[in-house]
Parts: C-alpha cells; sequence; structure tokens
C-alpha cells in the first residue's frame, strides 16, 4: 500500500466513509480522496500512528472486523492483515 502525506491529507478534512479495529485492536478510518472523492481508491488511517495509505480497493465490502483485507500498520508499514499472516 502506498504511504501518503497524512498531514497534507488531514489539512483537507477528507470525508470519513467508516472506522473499524483490524485484528491488532488498531482503529482504522477510513476516507475518500479529497480531490478525487470515489474516483480514487478508499484511503486508510491510523491517527495513532500519523499513517495514512491508499487501500487499493475502490469500496468498502471487504473492510469489516477480521476481514484478511482489512489494513494492519507493524514496523512502520502498512499492509493487508493476511500479508502479516494475521
Amino acid at each position: 500500500m502506498k504511504k501518503l502525506n497524512y498531514h497534507h491529507l488531514m489539512d483537507f478534512k477528507p470525508t470519513i466513509i467508516g472506522n473499524v479495529i483490524n485484528q491488532l485492536g488498531q482503529v482504522i478510518t477510513f476516507v475518500e480522496h479529497p480531490l478525487l472523492g470515489d474516483e480514487h481508491p478508499v484511503i486508510a488511517v491510523f491517527h495513532e500512528f500519523d499513517m495514512a495509505v491508499n487501500t487499493e480497493f475502490f469500496d468498502m465490502d471487504d473492510m469489516y472486523s477480521g476481514s484478511e483485507y482489512l489494513p494492519v500498520y507493524r514496523d512502520g508499514e502498512v499492509k493487508c492483515a493476511w500479508d502479516f499472516g494475521l
């Protein structure tokens, strides 16, 4: 997942799509791209770590508690839970 500039993104006050808690108990806020909206992949924001990444997904269908597709922050990077074997 491509890392974005967290503070720059937050300056635009992006529209919140939803929140979910991943397998590590991390709260993820999903937002729309502030300029491209739904023509851009959903962005996952980890406020706790000042981290934002493109999810490569265009909808939230697979973004529910326990999903192997949920983003997980570990060791300074964000990957899908299944990439970490969770």
